[in-house]
Order: C-alpha cells, then structure tokens, then sequence
C-alpha cells in the first residue's frame, strides 16, 4: 500500500527489499543500516520528521514503520535520478559516486552504463533487482491472470460443429439401412420346404408294415 501511496512499482520495492533483507524485519548490516529496507538511523530520522512521525530506534524494526520510511526515501531518489538502474546505484553505493558516473558518461544505454559500474558489488546488485522485480511482474502482474485464461481457451477442445438435428437425421438414416440390407427369405424357399415336407409325409404312409421275424 505504500509503494501505491508514492506511485512506486510494488514489483520493484519489493525486489529491493528480497535484496536488501530477505524480508528479516530486524536485520542490521555490517554498516549499521536496519529493517526491511535497510535504512541509516539519520535517514530514517531525516524521514520521520518529515512525515511528522515520533522517531525511536524501535520504528527501524517495526515493518509497517520501516516500509513507510522506505518507500519515501525511495521516491525522492526517483524524482532525483529519475531511471530505476540509477536509483538502485545510488541506495547501494551513494548519490555522489552515481553522480559523477552520469556526468562522465551522460548518454550511454542502460545496459552498458550496468556493466560499467565501475564497483562490482553495486553492479550486480542492480543486475539483481532489476532482474527481480521482472520476474516478480511476470509471476504476479495484473496479466498473469488473462495469461491463463487463454491459455485454458487455447488448450481446450473445439467444439462440434454438426447440429443436433444434423447428428438425429444421420442416425436414423444408418438405421433404415441396417432395416433395408437384413435377409427376408423367400416365398419360393418356404414353398419348397412345404413340399419336402409333404413327400416324406407321404413316403411314411405308403411304406407296407415290417413284419416281425420268428
């Protein structure tokens, strides 16, 4: 809700914070920077006066407070250096050295400036949160969800195209044939049968009687 508040991406605060903490609320650097953002005691002072908050070093633990903090000091640096390469450069390594690289080199691509900063710790740093928060958009970003809907729409069968009647006219005409190629025997051959039988019919009345042998 702050990174809304200042108009910043979400993806790419919390890109930062990952890198920054790992989302460990209380972690301190070896620099003596605190919380969720990992801000200087003087900065988050700086920043809790200006958002009329009563400063404590318990506010540099406290994630609502920390972020609050954070997301501020983030979007002033974005009104100073504007590029998103430039201000991760700057909460890394300081405004000044950022500064004077720009002005050596004030219209070089981003991709080359990256590779030219001249502190391997910062470069990959950027490398690293810039590459976050893209992946952070891809997995989580407002298109993810019509993303999978087309997907599924893409993937699922089409559907049939003969209508109904179509399909009832087809079956009931496979049905007549079955009807119509089925043998009915003829009237002949039943005939004959009739007069084989009344031969031997016949044949059984005219024999003479057997007589019996003594």
């Amino acid at each position: 809700k702050h990174a809304a508040l200042r108009n910043l991406d979400p993806y790419f605060v919390a890109a930062l914070m990952v890198q920054e903490s790992t989302f460990v609320p209380d972690i301190r650097s070896s620099a003596n920077a605190v919380g969720l953002m990992q801000l200087m005691p003087a900065t988050a002072k700086q920043y809790a006066r200006i958002l009329k908050i009563p400063y404590s070093p318990q506010l540099l633990t406290n994630p609502e407070a920390n972020i609050r903090l954070g997301t501020a000091y983030l979007a002033d640096k974005i009104k100073q250096f504007g590029q998103p390469h430039l201000v991760l450069a700057s909460y890394n390594a300081g405004e000044a050295p950022v500064r004077r690289w720009v002005s050596e080199r004030p219209n070089v691509a981003l991709d080359e400036f990256i590779d030219d900063i001249p502190f391997p710790e910062t470069q990959n740093y950027v490398k690293k949160i810039l590459g976050m928060a893209e992946d952070y958009r891809r997995l989580y970003g407002p298109d993810t969800e019509s993303r999978a809907v087309d997907a599924t729409q893409a993937a699922a069968p089409e559907p049939e195209i003969a209508p109904v009647a179509a399909r009832a006219a087809a079956a009931s005409s496979s049905k007549s044939k079955a009807v119509s190629t089925k043998k009915v025997p003829s009237k002949k051959a039943s005939s004959g049968k009739k007069s084989v039988t009344l031969k031997r019919k016949k044949n059984r009345v005219s024999a003479p009687p057997t007589r019996a042998t003594s």
